[in-house]
């Protein structure tokens, strides 16, 4: 499997700064990255909040503040084992990016306040385990400096969910 990657890698054509910016490919991979952003500031940013309208205390909004973490930080570590270990990348960044939208956008429509932890925690669970997944796919089809403009073109272009998600 790593032969075919890297035959891939050898035939693919070099990129300027440029052609990364109208590459479909690359300019998709930056979609995925700013979704996966926005995603992630959202959570960061308001779960403390979200954790404070259960009506719990400062000390309990800290302690249940960690816990999505906590199950993003482990869901991470066996994603990305078992998406070396089979050489899928595809497949597996897009059924975490569906974890992280089924259970941020479900989490929005009810107001149970343990389903409402269970499914952040659900989200984080594929928000975390992104971006190891993620990053050996612009390197999949770029080399060289290829890779240094495609991968720039997309962290940068990614990042603007930050001024644009909040």
């Amino acid at each position: 499997m790593q032969a075919t990657e890297k035959r891939n890698k050898e035939k693919v054509e070099h990129l300027s700064l440029g052609q990364a910016l109208t590459d479909y490919r690359i300019l998709l991979c930056a979609l995925v990255y700013f979704c996966l952003n926005a995603a992630s500031y959202g959570v960061a940013f308001f779960l403390p909040t979200i954790i404070k309208g259960f009506g719990v205390s400062d000390t309990q909004t800290g302690l249940l503040a960690a816990l999505p973490f906590i199950f993003g930080a482990a869901g991470m570590v066996l994603l990305g084992r078992h998406s070396d270990r089979t050489m899928e990348r595809k497949g597996h960044v897009a059924a975490a990016l569906l974890m992280a939208a089924v259970g941020i956008g479900v989490a929005g429509l009810v107001s149970n306040s343990v389903l409402v932890m269970a499914l952040l925690c659900f989200a984080q669970i594929g928000v975390s385990a992104v971006p190891p997944m993620f990053w050996p796919l612009p390197a999949s089809f770029l080399t060289g400096a290829s890779a240094a403009a495609g991968i720039a073109a997309i962290n940068s272009l990614g990042n603007l969910s930050g001024f644009a998600g909040p």
